[in-house]
């Protein structure tokens, strides 16, 4: 998985915006509404989440790949 993500849920007021805006449906939303990483290995890295965030809540990190030796 190239990108790695988190969502600080101190910080999360679960409005929703990641859950719509996710271009590839990385997101869904649990019973209360709070955002849950449900298909990471589908993010392409765009940031929509984290740019639409108000609350600066998500996190979204560019991971070097790992190489076998070669």
């Amino acid at each position: 998985m190239p990108y790695s993500l988190s969502i600080d849920r101190r910080w999360c007021k679960k409005c929703g915006l990641c859950v719509r805006y996710c271009p590839k449906n990385v997101y869904d939303a649990d019973p209360l509404g709070a955002p849950v990483i449900a298909r990471a290995q589908d993010c392409v890295g765009c940031i929509q989440c984290e740019a639409r965030c108000p609350d600066f809540a998500l996190t979204v990190e560019n991971t070097p790949e790992k190489h076998d030796g070669a």
